[in-house]
């Protein structure tokens, strides 16, 4: 592993030298991710740390469904569990039709 020297400024800001940006594809205006891991600081794009989520999640997920099927469904059979409960304490008057 190559070792190159930069400095912090007076406002806290670390030069990326421009051979590691082009290497790990650094672009200005990237949102970047820091991490403290033991007393070593990484940086990781926003873009790569999603990434690494998606495929984490992709990989324990159980179901075939996708993940916005999935918490639809949740979603109505909370919704229908609700209206149970609240239909219980319903005490307005049921309308009959007359004909």
């Amino acid at each position: 592993m190559e070792e190159i020297r930069t400095s912090i400024d007076n406002h806290g800001k670390v030069l990326i030298p421009a051979k590691l940006r082009k290497e790990l594809q650094f672009k200005r205006g990237d949102i970047l991710v820091v991490r403290k891991v033991n007393n070593e600081l990484r940086l990781m794009s926003l873009n790569s740390v999603l990434s690494k989520i998606q495929h984490d999640f992709k990989l324990r997920s159980t179901s075939k469904k996708s993940a916005v099927s999935e918490f639809l469904e949740l979603k109505k059979n909370e919704n229908q569990l609700e209206e149970r409960k609240l239909s219980k304490f319903d005490t307005s008057p049921k309308s009959t039709k007359r004909g």
